[in-house]
């Protein structure tokens, strides 16, 4: 009797460690799943957490109201339509005193208003769908009589751009060749750089987008970009900073490129440095260069219209040319998902500037989804922040070496290619 008793013992023991081993080899095989997808899809990772945070609030927000309005002991506050209504763009502008008054009368002779600008309505009707670029370039151009014209132009321009790679002097050499079109509004110059002519533009604006495997997502963002900022009466051009070999993807470094190769096309006033996969919602979300150094994203779709942090400065930001200069730009160093948001947040800190963000839903952006794998995350990110305020000196505009890139025009942007590298910065540590 006490041998059967023994030998069953024995079986549930060797059952038990066998479940536990089981339960143990799932978790860590869970956890090293998880762990590989977070460093080799950071983004997709990033935004799932966000997400359910964000989930997690409104739901607690919704039990709090239902309690609220269900319980009679529970003081009713105010409610202000700014901070509950997405469909309102004038309540979230509840502090500015032109919300509501008639648009301005433009004069060709006067400089353009930053605000009651005619045709800026609020909220647009953002639409992702996939679209080919030709098509948006038949939709933004369809005023042309001619667009064969249009292409003919920027054709005679990418001649010329060859011809001038060692002097730099394009502004002067595009102006000699008139290569430009006259539109009603606007006037139009090879590379999709915009001036208005119902008024003096009182910013030129720069747009740097860091670009990389995301030719889907271009169409979409100038579908919608550009008739914005037509309607805040800018001056602006795109300058798409293709990096151009397989290395980790530098968004910083390329944004620093685009900088610099942009002004040897014009004297720009201010850069906007904008991901191609952030779409603005509304266009009251003014580009022009008055409330630098800024941050154009007060919510993203798939943060629940929320950001991460406070400190947060990724996705859209603005800096006028000065401010780029005294901060050295970006860092150089960050390759690969991660950190040089933060970074940029340092050095405009230690330089004395406080970034604006606008309010309310005028700043909301929808965010395109990606169809594979993004960039890996970088792992010393956050050795390379500990050291943010060392580094600013010698990281940035000061040291951003890089090849010959290949500058082709195209009919709405300046497609950059570059290949850039690794820069040495031990020797200055």
């Amino acid at each position: 009797m006490f041998l059967f008793r023994y030998r069953g013992r024995k079986k549930e023991d060797f059952f038990t460690k066998k479940c536990l081993v089981i339960f143990f080899l799932s978790i860590f095989t869970c956890a090293s799943t998880i762990g590989y997808w977070v460093v080799t899809d950071p983004g997709a990772a990033n935004a799932l957490i966000y997400t359910s945070f964000a989930m997690g609030e409104n739901l607690g927000q919704k039990f709090h109201i239902l309690s609220r309005d269900t319980d009679p002991n529970i003081r009713q506050p105010e409610i202000r339509s700014v901070d509950f209504d997405r469909s309102s763009s004038q309540l979230s502008e509840h502090n500015n005193k032109d919300v509501g008054l008639p648009p301005a009368v433009l004069h060709k002779d006067e400089v353009c208003p930053q605000t009651r600008l005619p045709g800026i309505t609020g909220l647009i009707n953002v639409t992702l769908d996939e679209t080919r670029l030709r098509d948006v370039e038949k939709l933004l151009l369809r005023n042309v009589s001619n667009r064969y014209e249009i292409y003919k132009i920027v054709a005679t321009a990418n001649e010329k751009l060859n011809e001038l790679k060692d002097n730099d002097n394009y502004p002067q050499a595009f102006d000699d060749s008139g290569l430009k079109f006259e539109l009603e509004k606007y006037t139009y110059l090879p590379g999709g750089h915009w001036i208005p002519k119902e008024c003096t533009p009182m910013w030129k604006v720069a747009i740097i987008i860091p670009f990389r495997d995301r030719d889907e997502h271009l169409p979409i963002l100038l579908k919608h970009l550009v008739p914005m900022l037509m309607r805040q009466r800018l001056q602006f051009a795109f300058f798409v900073v293709n990096q151009s070999n397989k290395e980790s993807f530098n968004r910083a470094m390329l944004f620093n490129v685009g900088f610099l190769e942009s002004l040897k096309f014009e004297n720009w006033d201010c850069f906007v440095f904008h991901d191609v996969d952030h779409v603005p919602e509304n266009d009251r979300n003014y580009y022009g260069c008055g409330l630098m150094p800024r941050h154009f994203v007060r919510g993203l779709d798939k943060y629940g219209y929320r950001l991460p942090y406070h400190e947060f400065f990724g996705g859209v930001s603005g800096l006028t040319r000065q401010q780029m200069y005294k901060i050295n730009g970006f860092s150089n160093s960050f390759w690969g998902w991660g950190g040089e948001d933060d970074d940029l947040w340092n050095r405009v800190s230690y330089s004395g500037y406080t970034v604006s963000r606008p309010m309310g839903n005028v700043g909301y952006y929808k965010s395109i989804q990606h169809h594979h794998k993004g960039t890996r995350m970088n792992l010393g990110r956050f050795q390379l922040l500990w050291k943010s305020k060392e580094r600013n000196a010698y990281d940035g505009l000061s040291n951003c070496e890089y090849g010959q890139p290949r500058v082709e025009i195209q009919p709405l942007y300046f497609n950059v290619s570059v290949d850039i590298r690794t820069i040495d910065t031990k020797s200055q540590e």
